[in-house]
């Protein structure tokens, strides 16, 4: 779901009206809030069995079920289809030991030089080692039965005979898909045939790409799965066809399914057939269906090609094309981008926006649908194309025979059992918030992304006085690894496992900003104690439905606004507190850009990027000064670019009820070479400067200063909870501190929308 009309569609005119034709902050507040209300001690919570990866090898692990998010269809897959070329690319990249992963990957190579840079070498290994050790699902092209529709979802029920794709369309007995990834299936077409919709699309978008007109001539290099079923589509648009693969007996196939000739790349010169073939002219349309680093392919395509004729890439190829013969001809080469339109864009795979099929005819899923179709109608023949069903237990077996350097398979369907609900031990009921001094909580953890990996579990791991009690997080593969990593026997897809157990004591919610409030509200209602990422709510109406209830539920809370237990920052506020007289603080964000179509951006996920990471620094200012806040005065940046978010760029000033002021300034558009953020107060007749939680010097005072490794406070913070609860004291930045930092979060805001200074 989008947030403004620039960012719907390229077309902004064409979509307004369908994206405020509601409030979707509305609809996903009120969304969560009615799934807070299922009885918890009724849900069946499940293990299922999924194909995962890691590092290369493959294995059929249970992991838990995954939740149905709003938006989403689940679906009991009973046929997967593995793509038998990117799947095996992806296995073989994956299995490459990291000299070879850098040759391939110089971009990733620069990332991990920039972390090292800011973080240390120490930081930079665990992240690459977290990176190659995650396990990833495999599989995107499955079919099967809807068993539960997410809120918003308009046009799926239980029951209905389905197709789905994209990367949650993974090899697993259920999986949970984004609505416009998912296809109705005609019940003429049988499942094993079904589950070709998404390799269906990715030919057909390659096929559309390459404008195939009635009567040309059309090659196709490469006659794996795509390869074949592109052969289909150009015969089915009115072309003469000509294949070449490495292989004779996909060659063979070729010519059974329509071809007009087919042949082994090393039983012909390929370049003289096609001569032959198209006449002396050279083909209208080259369809580039390989998978190898090799660019011999392209330029094979570049040769076969007439002039001014059209070359499609959908395979994995390489890209050094041969210039002069590129030039010569003057070709239109053309990268076909996977399924269709809607591919990648966050706002159509993620958030269910559709595009207009006046403007753009054949998106993803209408290509997915097409396929189905073109199979209900006899024109796609994709039983020939299946070389074995296997159960999903014999899946390793079927990625070895991939993996085989004899006769590989063509096509590989996974089949599924009906599912049987395979229950984990039943939850405890929830009890009444357990008060008193103690010298272990058990806190469960919910939400255990790249940051809760990078900055709370390490810690909390091996953190006296904290033992890791539960994980949940949306991922069945990844949640069960991490578990198995730090020793914790109970973990989950459904953070109602969680609030549901006696013997959790604290949750720590890390979800996506959008679940903060509605699951810190139903925690409280369970009794347990809660710290929150910021922010505690992405709009003030949740804030303040969040701060009542917490009001009349006796659990401790904080929101953990880390950056006040930075050794710089105590260093700092004795520097504050020292100082008689008003103050004045100035605090510079250099955040980096965000790419369009991030979760922060959109007000009803992530708030934005001042509410999601901003009410860091309005915090940290009151924090600082000590002071009550009176007012805010703010104004944004007006711009109409693609590039940057007009509203993630703002500029405040605080007025404090002891005559002190505060100066954020909050910015996307630097440069990563300027460290990313720097405090200075001035006060009497000194000041002092913190520049990125690296270093603290004092000028015109006899403050200690201090230099360090980056430390912004996540283990120092994690500590006073502990002492907090050994002292059966109420946690740092309890909820008043945590309802007013945030409530001058949301007057700066709207002090930049209106113009005006806002009291508070």
């Amino acid at each position: 779901m989008c947030h403004t009309r620039a960012d719907c569609i390229e077309s902004s005119q064409a979509f307004a009206t369908l994206s405020f034709l509601v409030n979707p902050n509305e609809i996903r507040y009120r969304a969560t809030l009615l799934r807070l209300g299922r009885n918890c001690a009724e849900m069946e919570f499940v293990r299922v069995k999924q194909v995962i990866n890691i590092k290369g090898a493959i294995s059929v692990a249970e992991v838990p079920e995954p939740a149905c998010g709003a938006g989403e269809v689940k679906i009991a897959v009973t046929h997967s289809l593995i793509s038998s070329g990117t799947e095996t690319y992806t296995i073989a990249q994956t299995g490459q030991n990291l000299l070879a992963r850098a040759k391939d990957r110089p971009d990733l190579v620069k990332k991990v030089w920039d972390r090292v840079k800011t973080q240390g070498v120490s930081a930079a290994i665990s992240a690459v080692q977290e990176k190659v050790n995650e396990p990833k699902p495999m599989g995107y092209s499955a079919a099967g039965i809807v068993v539960e529709v997410g809120n918003e979802v308009t046009r799926f029920a239980p029951g209905d005979r389905v197709a789905c794709g994209g990367s949650s369309a993974s090899h697993a007995e259920i999986a949970c898909v984004p609505e416009n990834l998912v296809v109705r299936a005609p019940d003429s077409v049988e499942p094993q045939h079904a589950c070709f919709a998404t390799l269906g699309a990715i030919a057909l978008q390659g096929a559309r790409r390459a404008q195939i007109e009635l009567g040309d001539n059309v090659v196709v290099l490469g006659l794996g799965l795509v390869g074949q079923l592109a052969i289909q589509f150009a015969k089915a648009a009115g072309a003469r066809v000509l294949g070449f693969d490495l292989a004779q007996d996909r060659a063979d196939l070729t010519k059974e399914l329509g071809a007009d000739e087919a042949h082994a790349s090393g039983a012909v010169n390929s370049l003289e057939r096609v001569l032959e073939f198209t006449g002396g002219v050279g083909a209208d349309a080259v369809i580039v269906a390989a998978a190898t680093k090799s660019s011999q392919p392209v330029n094979d395509a570049i040769a076969m090609a007439r002039m001014r004729g059209r070359i499609s890439i959908l395979g994995i190829v390489g890209l050094e094309l041969e210039y002069h013969a590129f030039y010569a001809k003057e070709l239109d080469v053309f990268m076909s981008r996977s399924y269709g339109p809607g591919r990648y864009d966050v706002n159509y795979e993620g958030r269910g926006l559709d595009y207009p099929i006046s403007h753009v005819r054949w998106t993803e899923n209408r290509n997915m649908g097409a396929v189905l179709r073109m199979i209900a109608d006899g024109r796609l023949d994709v039983a020939p194309l299946i070389s074995e069903v296997v159960p999903i237990g014999d899946a390793e077996r079927a990625y070895a025979q991939l993996q085989s350097g004899e006769t590989r398979p063509l096509g590989i369907v996974l089949e599924y059992p009906t599912p049987t609900k395979r229950k984990v031990p039943p939850p405890s009921a929830p009890t009444a918030p357990r008060r008193g001094a103690r010298n272990v909580t058990r806190i469960a953890v919910i939400g255990c992304g790249g940051f809760a990996k990078k900055e709370r579990l390490p810690y909390l791991h091996k953190m006296p006085g904290f033992e890791i009690g539960m994980l949940i997080s949306r991922s069945g593969p990844k949640v069960k690894q991490l578990a198995e990593h730090y020793g914790v026997v109970n973990y989950g897809t459904e953070y109602e496992e969680a609030l549901n157990r006696s013997d959790i004591d604290l949750v720590l919610i890390a979800t996506p900003n959008s679940l903060h409030a509605p699951i810190a509200l139903a925690a409280a209602k369970s009794g347990k104690d809660v710290i929150v990422e910021k922010p505690m709510a992405v709009n003030r109406r949740e804030l303040d439905d969040l701060y009542a209830a917490l009001q009349q539920h006796p659990v401790r809370f904080a929101c953990a606004f880390n950056r006040r237990f930075a050794p710089a920052s105590i260093g700092l506020k004795q520097f504050a507190d020292a100082c008689a007289g008003p103050k004045s603080v100035v605090y510079r964000c250099n955040a980096g850009l965000l790419p369009p179509g991030h979760f922060m951006h959109p007000p009803e996920e992530g708030g934005g990027l001042v509410v999601g990471e901003a009410c860091h620094f309005y915090d940290y200012c009151a924090w600082l000064i000590g002071s009550v806040a009176v007012n805010v005065a703010s104004a944004s940046v007006s711009y109409e670019g693609q590039q940057f978010v007009g509203t993630d760029n703002i500029s405040s000033v605080v007025r404090f009820a002891d005559g002190s002021t505060a100066t954020v300034i909050y910015t996307t558009m630097g440069n990563a070479k300027l460290p990313k953020e720097r405090v200075e107060m001035y006060a009497g007749g000194a000041c002092a400067v913190v520049d990125d939680y690296t270093s603290l010097q004092f000028y015109g005072a006899s403050g200690k200063a201090w230099n360090g490794a980056q430390d912004k406070g996540h283990r120092a913070m994690l500590s006073a909870i502990v002492d907090a609860f050994r002292a059966d004291s109420d946690l740092p930045i309890g909820l008043d501190a945590s309802y007013t930092s945030h409530v001058l979060t949301f007057a700066a805001l709207e002090s930049a929308r209106t113009g005006a200074v806002v009291s508070l």
